[in-house]
């Protein structure tokens, strides 16, 4: 796990001193659940800008045909 995901996780789950109740971890495990649901949306529509913009550039070059995308 990378430094900085692991200072994340450490600031969304801090120390306790006893034991959590049932109740504590369902809200500490919702927390994380929805912590990884948003990330996994970043990452994937990340993914997807990327993939557009990679389209966008090889449509250019095919309409341009010399093998460099036109100016924008």
């Amino acid at each position: 796990m990378s430094p900085p995901l692991a200072a994340e996780l450490r600031r969304l789950l801090p120390s306790q001193d006893g034991a959590p109740s049932a109740g504590a971890l369902r809200i500490e495990c919702t927390v994380l659940l929805s912590w990884a649901d948003s990330l996994t949306m970043q990452m994937l529509s990340t993914l997807e800008a990327a993939r557009a913009r990679q389209a966008r550039t090889q449509r250019r070059l095919d309409r341009n045909g010399t093998g460099h995308p036109e100016p924008s």
